[in-house]
């Protein structure tokens, strides 16, 4: 979510944030940014001239007689257009927090359509909370060397609901924590 996907931390985002006549707010996570468009670009080029290239040789193997040959063509096809529609759903999926009163709706969505929806009562939860994450330290940090700092690994933060029977629900999470301090308290004011 927020390594990639930030969710907006002012209300002042009139594009990505919705505040609602009864006191409700409704977050948008911002979409990959526009680098990510000529990479998509560029690869979805590459498998073009591929599938340009295979062209001959699949229909030819789609004609033959022996059916491995056949299942292979069909399994290659299937591939050339199955990748260019997994990379593009990456650049319209979009992350939604929706808060109204007591109830917290975390939505993904998919070319606009929703996904996975998950709802809580926050009457049954307690407070947001954010905590550290750091998966593995690299070399440069066990070593603790001025001249390796910027290579250190510093993870990031999460923020996280923790659910009645002990469980934490992952809300975003972000390399800056004053990001998603801002997060929470623009949820706190709904």
């Amino acid at each position: 979510m927020g390594l990639l996907y930030p969710f907006p931390i002012d209300q002042d985002e009139e594009d990505r944030v919705v505040v609602g006549e009864d006191s409700s707010v409704l977050l948008k996570s911002y979409g990959l940014p526009y680098l990510f468009w000529g990479y998509l670009l560029a690869g979805l080029s590459v498998l073009a001239v591929l599938a340009l290239a295979a062209k001959a040789p699949l229909e030819k193997m789609m004609g033959s007689q022996d059916p491995i040959n056949s299942f292979l063509a069909v399994l290659v096809i299937a591939t050339l257009i199955a990748v260019p529609l997994v990379a593009i759903s990456f650049f319209f999926l979009e992350f939604r927090i929706h808060k109204r009163g007591q109830s917290l709706i975390l939505t993904t969505h998919l070319f606009a359509l929703p996904l996975r929806r998950r709802h809580f009562d926050l009457k049954d939860v307690g407070p947001l909370s954010i905590s550290p994450f750091l998966g593995s330290p690299n070399m440069a940090r066990r070593k603790n060397d001025p001249a390796h700092k910027a290579h250190q690994n510093r993870g990031y933060f999460e923020l996280h609901l923790h659910t009645r029977d002990e469980k934490k629900v992952l809300v975003d999470r972000h390399s800056r924590k004053a990001d998603l301090e801002k997060l929470k308290d623009l949820l706190e004011r709904f």
